[in-house]
């Protein structure tokens, strides 16, 4: 799973031109995401209606990793290479038949220029040049660093609160698993609206990615610190689907921004990497939380709050908006357009 999603995020984002970029990408890591983890749940309840021995979970997991059956052949026959990858690669024969291919089912050859060739931006064996270790470069450390700081964020406050709800449900209301997996169940699908927020939001000029993600974190931050004031189940209920939201929308925004800030070359390398440093905070999570749970539910909350309210600081802090900015594709262009891309919260 984690080797996925940054290659199919990059790939998405490559393909997608500027102005629709941000929309499918919100798609493709929100809207996507919350329809599977509303399935995970109601097959959880399927199961357990089924299997009431203590191995049911072995039957959701064998469920959970059937989309992949159909999903490899799927990849391996539609799916193309990037064009962007294709040219920071200098692999320019592959890269010309593409867009040839593309202009024939689009019914525009004749709009090509230099009949669909390309221009050689590398010369041949400088591309096997490009490596991994240089996001750790000077003109990639501060996406690298801003990126996984908020991924982690996201990671803790995400897989925090899918962690501790059916706790606190148990322990507040006395539910039992079935019940507890149909309020997550519910939770998982508030975060659809959300996602259609932030799609919105992330284009329109003068929010864009940066306002938004603050916007998102600050309103998380508050709610976590409302949601135990909130006593009666059904309370409870909305107000945990209004903060998984609001938790789940820059998780989202975070893998269209990381995709923008790194350049072709390291986009999959960056995104991976950052995506990987996450699942330290995640790991975390189930022991501090559960040790904050067994204080209070209010403390279980505020700690969430807390590092929301890291997020939002981080992204402060952190003064580039990439709405509308093309792809690059080599790592010095971030170092040449750094002082382009940093904007102020309000732009004209």
């Amino acid at each position: 799973i984690g080797c996925k999603l940054p290659v199919a995020m990059s790939i998405a984002i490559e393909l997608c031109p500027t102005d629709c970029r941000g929309r499918f990408g919100m798609v493709l890591v929100g809207i996507a995401f919350s329809i599977g983890q509303v399935f995970v749940c109601v097959a959880g309840m399927v199961v357990l209606h089924w299997d009431h021995s203590d191995n049911w979970w072995r039957w959701l997991l064998l469920g959970c990793a059937l989309p992949d059956v159909f999903g490899v052949p799927l990849a391996w026959i539609y799916m193309p290479e990037s064009p962007h990858f294709l040219l920071s690669r200098g692999r320019h024969e592959e890269l010309s038949d593409q867009i040839k291919q593309v202009a024939e089912l689009n019914g525009t050859e004749g709009e090509m220029l230099q009949d669909g060739r390309v221009r050689q931006l590398v010369e041949d064996g400088e591309a096997d040049k490009w490596q991994w270790t240089a996001i750790f470069s000077p003109q990639l450390s501060g996406t690298t660093v801003f990126c996984s700081v908020v991924w982690c964020v996201c990671a803790f406050a995400y897989h925090g609160h899918v962690f501790v709800y059916p706790l606190v449900l148990e322990q507040r209301y006395h539910m039992l698993v079935d019940d507890a997996l149909w309020f997550v169940a519910l939770a998982g699908a508030a975060e659809i609206p959300g996602v259609l927020l932030g799609m919105w939001l992330i284009d329109v000029e003068g929010v864009g990615r940066r306002a938004a993600k603050i916007a998102f974190f600050g309103m998380a931050a508050v709610t976590a610190l409302c949601v135990p004031l909130f006593t009666s189940p059904t309370a409870f209920l909305v107000a945990n689907m209004f903060l998984k939201a609001l938790i789940n929308t820059p998780f989202c925004i975070i893998y269209i921004v990381a995709s923008e800030l790194y350049p072709t070359t390291h986009r999959s390398s960056g995104i991976a990497f950052c995506s990987s440093t996450s699942r330290v905070a995640g790991s975390v999570t189930p022991v501090l939380l559960a040790w904050c749970l067994a204080q209070s539910v209010t403390l279980t909350y505020q700690v969430l709050a807390s590092v929301l309210g890291l997020g939002m600081i981080a992204t402060v802090f952190y003064g580039h908006e990439t709405l509308h900015h093309s792809l690059k594709t080599f790592a010095f262009e971030t170092l040449e357009e750094e002082d382009e891309e940093r904007t102020p919260l309000k732009s004209s």
